[in-house]
């Protein structure tokens, strides 16, 4: 991706999540979206930030596949 203009950082609250191994499956699943620039999760908080130009019910669909529920808060 190549302008940063167009870039939108959105942030989930991610259920079901409570250690390293769920976040880097989360982040993984999500790296391999072509549309989403980073994935960060925040364990601690349970807080997933998305930026990219990615629809966010693409976001919650992968991650809902994976076995995460989770919410759009931002």
């Amino acid at each position: 991706m190549t302008s940063t203009e167009s870039l939108i950082e959105r942030v989930y609250q991610i259920m079901g999540n409570h250690c390293g191994g769920c976040k880097a499956k989360i982040e993984a699943h999500l790296a391999a979206i072509n549309e989403i620039e980073t994935a960060e999760m925040d364990l601690p908080t349970k807080r997933l930030s998305v930026r990219g130009k990615v629809d966010p019910r693409l976001v919650l669909t992968t991650l809902s596949e994976i076995g995460f529920d989770a919410s759009l808060t931002v």
